[in-house]
């Protein structure tokens, strides 16, 4: 299959957002994990914590604010991060980038195994002045894929909207 010189450019330009989404602040993995909540259940054996009431999450530049997110643990390390809200937001500053990445649904999944982010219902992503939108938004942080998806029940499309002035600074990458 031979993709023309727009479309080339097109997922080129896609990928080249993503990959700026991924790579966050190095600082980020090492950092504690930060969390406020009005209420916390913990199952220490079974390694989930549930955090209820405007949660505030930390790790370093990443930032997730909902109306609750449950962290799942095994041997006392992260597997994966599920946060619900009207909506849920998740932030992060990239390694080498002027604008953060914003993101939100009313669900944000998070698995540190497979390195997927995973937001589902009415979901946004956007860095700077570029934005992707759909009912589901899947970015695999560990081979920098984005797919975006719509919802054929309310007849919702996948959008996005790419400034010109991204396509300068790509030209001169």
């Amino acid at each position: 299959m031979s993709l023309n010189k727009p479309t080339q450019f097109f997922f080129f330009l896609v990928l080249t957002l993503c990959y700026s989404i991924v790579h966050g602040l190095e600082t980020d993995k090492s950092s504690p994990i930060l969390i406020e909540a009005n209420q916390v259940d913990m199952a220490e054996k079974s390694g989930i914590s549930t955090y209820t009431g405007n949660v505030k999450l930390e790790q370093g530049s990443i930032k997730i604010n909902a109306d609750s997110i449950v962290v799942y643990t095994q041997n006392k390390k992260l597997q994966r991060i599920i946060a619900t809200g009207s909506p849920a937001t998740f932030s992060q500053k990239p390694d080498n980038q002027t604008d953060d990445v914003h993101a939100s649904a009313q669900h944000v999944e998070y698995s540190s195994l497979s390195g997927m982010l995973i937001l589902l219902n009415n979901a946004n992503m956007q860095q700077g002045s570029n934005l992707f939108s759909g009912n589901r938004i899947e970015y695999d942080t560990n081979n920098d894929i984005l797919s975006a998806k719509s919802s054929q029940k309310n007849n919702q499309r996948v959008k996005a909207v790419i400034q010109p002035e991204t396509f300068t600074e790509i030209r001169k990458k």
